[in-house]
């Protein structure tokens, strides 16, 4: 997850980051550089979580429990103004 929210390139630089950055080395559950996985204990759990479609499992979990019996699709919505071909009349009012 952090590797994806701080956009870390590599699993090598998230090791190193994780190595030098003691806050962020807290926040993922490591007080000491020593507790830091290694770069090969990272790559077995990506691939894990990977072959788990863990992502996928992630983002689906909160809308099967808050819309268990809805079928819930992606919703994209696009803010690009559209123009009226000509101004519709309006009811009740007179011109002239």
């Amino acid at each position: 997850m952090a590797r994806m929210v701080f956009n870390t390139k590599t699993t090598t630089a998230l090791v190193e980051r994780l190595r030098w950055d003691t806050t962020f080395r807290c926040l993922c559950g490591w007080r000491r550089v020593c507790d830091v996985p290694s770069e090969s204990t990272y790559s077995r759990a990506f691939k894990e979580c990977a072959e788990a479609a863990l992502p996928a499992r992630l983002h689906a979990a909160p809308l099967e429990e808050g819309y268990p019996e809805q079928l819930v699709g992606p919703n994209s919505r696009d803010s690009t103004a559209i123009e009226a071909a000509e101004e519709p009349e309006r009811q009740g009012s007179r011109r002239g």
